[in-house]
C-alpha cells in the first residue's frame, strides 16, 4: 500500500521482521502486512489445534473478566453476538445471566464445539450481510479477532448493520503503540508469526476507523491479562534456551502456578452505533 488504509496518510514506515514486513502509518499508527496472505492460506491456521490452547484455565479466566467488563454496559436482557467466538468461552460466561446468545467463527470445528458446549446458535464460515438480520443485536463482541482480518472494514460495516440503533460493539486487539510495543520493538509479542496477525491498530487508528463507519467511541483502555509464570515463560519468552533455564528455576521456587497481571499488549474498545 502506498498510503494508510485508515487515514490515507502517505508517510509509511517499513518494519522488517523475520520473513515478512509491516507498513506502519506515521500519522494514525495503523499497521498492515506489506504482502497480505491469500485468504485460504490464512484460514488454514484456524484448525482444531489452534483452538486447543483456548480452553486452558488462563483463557477461561480471561473470558469471565471480559464479560464482567461488558456487563457494566448492559441493562436488562440482551441479544448478544460473539463474533470470532472460538469454542465458546466468552458465551459460556454470558449464558448464566439469561441473555440470548449467538456465536460465529470462521472455523467449523470451533463452531461445532461451541454449539455443543452452549446449546446455542453458533454459525461458521465466511460472514455475509444475510448471516444475521439487520438490527438483530443489542451487543456484538469481537475479542482478539480484528487483527486477523484483512477485510476488517467490511466486518465493521457488518457489525453496524447487525446492531440495533445505539447498540454496543466491544473489541480487544493488540495496541501497536502500547508501552511494551515501544520498548520491545521488533520483539513485541503482538508481531505474531506470519500470517496470523495481518493488521495492527493504535487507539488513534481504531477511533478513526470506527468513527468513519458510524460509531461513537465510548471508551478505550489498556486490556492486560493475568497469566501464570509457567504460561509467560512458555508463550512470551522468545529465547527458548534461556526460557528452559528460567522455567527450571521457577519450578524449584514453587512459582510455576503463581499468577501475575500484565498491563500490556492489548486494548479494549467500546463503541456505540449512531
Amino acid at each position: 500500500m502506498n498510503s494508510c488504509d485508515v487515514c490515507k496518510n502517505e508517510g509509511l514506515k517499513k518494519i522488517t521482521l523475520s520473513g515478512f514486513s509491516i507498513l506502519k502509518c506515521g500519522n494514525c499508527g495503523f499497521g498492515r502486512l506489506e504482502i497480505l496472505p491469500e485468504v485460504e492460506t490464512a484460514n488454514k491456521i484456524y484448525g482444531s489445534e489452534y483452538f486447543d490452547e483456548k480452553s486452558e484455565p488462563d483463557h477461561l479466566k480471561d473470558s469471565k473478566k471480559k464479560y464482567l467488563f461488558v456487563k457494566n454496559y448492559l441493562e436488562g436482557t440482551n441479544t448478544i453476538l460473539d463474533f470470532g467466538c472460538g469454542t465458546g468461552n466468552f458465551l459460556l460466561a454470558v449464558k448464566p445471566d439469561g441473555h440470548s446468545i449467538y456465536g460465529h467463527d470462521i472455523s467449523q470445528h470451533a463452531a461445532q464445539v461451541a454449539s455443543k458446549r452452549l446449546n446455542a446458535n453458533v454459525t461458521s464460515g465466511p460472514a455475509f450481510e444475510e448471516t444475521f438480520n439487520e438490527g438483530q443485536f443489542d451487543c456484538i463482541t469481537c475479542f482478539d479477532v480484528i487483527e486477523h482480518l484483512s477485510d476488517y472494514r467490511d466486518k465493521i460495516r457488518l457489525f453496524r448493520r447487525w446492531l440495533k440503533l445505539d447498540g454496543l460493539l466491544f473489541i480487544t486487539t493488540p495496541n501497536i503503540n502500547s508501552w511494551d510495543a515501544t520498548v520491545l520493538g521488533k520483539r513485541w509479542y503482538g508481531f505474531k508469526k506470519y500470517p496470523e496477525h495481518v493488521v495492527y491498530f493504535s487507539p488513534k487508528s481504531i477511533t478513526e476507523l470506527l468513527k468513519s463507519e458510524g460509531f461513537d467511541i465510548q471508551k478505550i483502555k489498556v486490556w492486560g491479562f493475568v497469566r501464570s509464570f509457567k504460561y509467560i515463560i512458555e508463550h512470551l519468552f522468545q529465547d527458548r534456551g534461556a526460557g528452559r533455564i528460567l522455567m527450571r528455576t521457577t519450578n524449584k521456587l514453587g512459582l510455576g502456578s503463581a499468577e501475575i497481571y500484565l498491563p500490556m499488549v492489548d486494548m479494549v474498545v467500546v463503541a456505540r452505533k449512531h
